[in-house]
C-alpha cells in the first residue's frame, strides 16, 4: 500500500496503468484491421492427445486443490501435473535451438546470455549430451512453481475470502497461456529458463507496493539480477527499480528516500550479475562477446527504414504492420488482454463500477503497471531478427511481466465482471492453442521398417531458416515433415531436393541467408550432378508418392539415403496458392559410422 498522503504517487500508479491499457487497445485495434496477418489462421491443428490428457489431469488437479491450505503441496501436484505430456511430445526446432545443440558442448557462454548458456553446458558436461533435451521441462516445473507462488503471495493473500476462485484463475493462466509451449522435451532455446527468476523479481515487486519498504526492492533487484544472469534481455526491465521507488516516494516530494530506494536496488542488481558471472568463470567456461556465434545480433531495435537498414523484416518502426504483429504477440502472451478491454467498454454504469474497481487496484499496485509497461514496452523496440515462429520463445518471454499485470488487473474487477471475463479468457486462449498444435510433433508412429530398424530420426521442413545436423545409425531412416510457412496462402506445393555433400555457404543477402546450407537450388554455384530429387510426385523421385500439396503439417514416408550419397542435404523448395516462392530450413544427414 502506498504510504498515506501521497497523492502524488497515487496519481503516478494511475497514470502507468491507464497509459497500459490505451496501449494494448491501440496494438489489439490496429492488429484487427489487418485480418490478413492474424497467426490464427495459419496455425490451426490440435494438440496431440498426451498433451489434451496432460490438460486435463492438470484441470482435476486445480479443481480439487483449490481449497487447500497445504499450499506448498498443492503447487508441487500441479507443477509436475503436466510434467508426463511435456516429457512424452516434442516441438520442432526453432530459432537458435541447432545452435544451442553445438555450443553445449563448449567451455564458452555468450556475454547476453550466460546463465542460460552455462545451464545447457552444465548438463552436457555431467549427463552427456541428450541431456539438454529435459532441461526446458525441469525448469518448466520451475516457472510453474514460480507463478502459483507470486499469485498466492499477490492475489489470494490481498483477497482471502475469494482464495478458492483466485486460485483457478492462476491455474487457468498458467495452462492456457503462450508459456505452455516453452516447456516441452528437446526445446534447446534460452530466454524462457530465465522466467522463474523473472517471476520471483515480480512478487519482490509486488511485495514492496504493499509496504514492504526498501528492503523488498533490493530482494526484487536481487532475482531480476539473477534473471538478467541467465538471459540479458531482463536488463531492460531494471528501469522499473527506479519507477517503483519513485511510485512509492515520488522524488519531487521525498528525494532522499527515492534516490536511496532506488541506488540501493540498482547496486544489488549489478552486484548479483557480476557474482554469479564470476562463478560461472570459475566453473570453467569462458565469457565471449555477443550471443552464442561469438558476435553480435544484426540489429538491436526495430529500424525506421526496414530497406536501408534491415536484411530480415518488411516492415518498421510504428509502421501499421509493425502494430499487428505486436497485436499478435499480445494474443499470443496474454489472454488476459482483450476480456479485460472488453468488459472494461461494457454498459456504462456497469463499466463505471469496473474502472473504479481497476482504477483502486492500480492505486495500489502501481508495481503491476510498471512491469507491464516494461515487457510490452521493450517488445516494442526489439528487432526480433528471425521473425516468428523461430523467435516465439523471445517474444513471449518478454512479455510475460505484461501477461502477469494483466491478470492481476483482470482479477481485480467486480465479481459479476469476473464470470463473463472467465468465458472470454477461455476463447482468447484459443490463439495461443492453436500455435501449440501446430509446432507440436505427435509421438513417431511404429517404423514401417519392422525390427530390422533401429529407429528413426524426424527432419522437420520448414522456413524457420535453421540448419540441423542429424547422423543416422546403422538401419536408421529419416522422415521428413514438411510446414508451411508463415503467412503463406494455402495449399503449398513443396518439392524436396538432397544435394549429395556438403555445399558452400550461401553469401549474405541471398537466398539462403538465416543460416540455409546452400542457396537456391537454380544458383550456378550448383553441380547439377549432385542434385537428386528426394520427393516432388513424379516417379523419378526417391520418395515416390502423391505431388506434395500442403495443408497443414504432412509427414513424408520413412527416407534411407542410398550409402554411395555419404553426407546428404535435404532442403524444401516451396511454393504457396500466390506464387510466393519460400525455401526452407536445411536437414544436413550424416552416414551411419561404420
Amino acid at each position: 500500500m502506498l504510504p498515506r498522503g501521497h497523492r502524488d504517487a497515487e496519481f503516478l500508479g494511475r497514470a502507468f496503468g491507464w497509459l497500459l491499457l490505451g496501449y494494448v487497445a491501440f496494438l489489439l485495434a490496429v492488429a484487427a484491421v489487418q485480418p490478413d496477418r492474424w497467426l490464427l489462421r495459419d496455425f490451426a491443428a490440435l494438440p496431440p492427445w498426451p498433451v489434451l490428457l496432460g490438460a486435463l489431469l492438470f484441470a482435476v488437479v486445480a479443481v480439487a486443490t483449490r481449497r487447500w491450505r497445504a499450499r506448498g503441496l498443492a503447487h508441487a501436484l500441479l507443477a509436475l501435473a503436466m510434467l508426463p505430456a511435456w516429457l512424452t511430445v516434442c516441438i520442432q526446432p526453432l530459432g537458435d535451438s541447432e545452435l544451442w545443440r553445438v555450443w553445449s558442448a563448449r567451455d564458452q557462454v555468450g556475454l547476453s546470455e550466460m546463465g542460460a548458456n552455462l545451464v545447457f553446458r552444465l548438463t552436457h558436461r555431467w549427463f552427456g549430451p541428450a541431456a539438454i533435451d529435459f532441461v526446458t521441462p525441469v525448469f518448466g516445473v520451475g516457472f510453474a512453481l514460480a507463478f502459483l507462488h507470486l499469485g498466492e503471495c499477490t492475489l489470494v493473500a490481498a483477497r482471502p475470502r475469494r482464495a478458492a476462485e483466485l486460485r483457478l484463475w492462476l491455474a487457468a493462466a498458467l495452462l492456457l497461456s503462450g508459456w505452455q509451449l516453452f516447456w516441452f522435451r528437446s526445446n534447446v532455446e534460452n530466454s524462457f529458463l530465465s522466467l522463474p527468476f523473472c517471476l520471483l523479481a515480480l512478487r519482490h515487486f509486488a511485495a514492496h507496493a504493499d509496504g514492504g519498504g526498501d528492503a523488498a526492492l533490493r530482494r526484487a533487484a536481487a532475482w531480476l539480477g539473477a534473471a538478467t544472469f541467465v538471459h540479458g534481455y531482463h536488463l531492460a526491465m531494471w528501469p522499473a527499480l527506479l519507477l517503483t521507488a519513485a511510485c512509492r516516494y515520488p522524488p519531487w516530494r521525498s528525494p532522499r528516500q527515492c534516490l536511496r530506494g532506488a541506488v540501493s536496488a540498482l547496486v544489488v542488481a549489478a552486484a548479483v550479475v557480476a557474482a554469479l558471472a564470476a562463478a560461472c568463470h570459475v566453473a570453467g567456461c569462458a565469457i565471449v562477446e555477443g550471443h552464442i556465434t561469438g558476435g553480435t545480433d544484426d540489429r538491436w531495435l526495430v529500424p525506421l527504414d526496414p530497406k536501408a537498414a534491415a536484411a530480415h523484416y518488411d516492415f518498421g518502426l510504428l509502421w501499421p504492420e509493425h502494430g499487428a504483429a505486436l497485436g499478435n504477440l499480445v494474443l499470443l502472451a496474454c489472454p488476459a488482454a482483450a476480456p479485460l478491454l472488453l468488459l472494461l467498454l461494457g454498459p456504462w454504469r456497469r463499466g463505471r463500477r469496473d474502472r473504479a474497481a481497476l482504477g483502486a487496484a492500480l492505486r495500489q499496485r502501481p508495481d503491476a503497471a510498471i512491469t507491464a509497461l516494461g515487457g510490452i514496452g521493450f517488445a516494442s523496440l526489439y528487432y526480433f531478427d528471425l521473425g516468428f515462429p523461430a523467435d516465439y520463445d523471445l517474444m513471449v518471454s518478454i512479455c510475460t511481466p505484461t501477461a502477469v499485470g494483466l491478470l492481476l488487473l483482470l482479477t481485480s474487477l467486480p465479481r459479476a465482471t469476473r464470470r463473463r471475463g472467465a468465458i472470454l479468457f477461455g476463447l482468447a486462449a484459443l490463439p495461443a492453442g492453436a500455435i501449440l498444435g501446430s509446432l507440436l510433433l505427435p509421438l513417431a508412429p511404429p517404423h514401417p521398417l519392422g525390427a530390422a530398424a533401429r529407429g528413426t530420426a524426424d527432419g522437420a521442413l520448414s522456413a524457420n531458416g535453421s540448419t540441423t545436423a542429424l547422423r543416422l545409425r546403422p538401419g536408421e531412416s529419416l522422415i521428413f515433415v514438411l510446414q508451411p510457412p508463415v503467412g503463406a496462402a494455402l495449399p503449398v506445393q513443396a518439392t524436396v531436393y538432397g544435394y549429395r555433400g556438403v555445399p558452400a555457404v550461401a553469401p549474405a543477402g541471398g537466398n539462403g541467408d538465416r543460416g540455409f546450407a546452400f542457396p537456391d537450388p537454380s544458383s550456378p554455384r550448383w553441380d547439377p550432378q549432385r542434385l537428386v530429387i528426394i520427393s516432388d510426385g513424379s516417379p523419378a523421385s526417391l520418395v515416390p508418392g502423391p505431388v506434395l500439396r500442403l495443408d497443414g503439417r504432412l509427414a513424408l514416408p520413412p527416407f534411407s539415403p542410398p550409402p554411395g550419397f555419404g553426407t546428404t542435404t535435404v532442403q524444401a523448395e516451396l511454393k504457396d496458392a500466390s506464387g510466393r516462392r519460400f525455401v526452407s530450413n536445411a536437414v544436413v544427414v550424416e552416414p551411419p559410422r561404420r
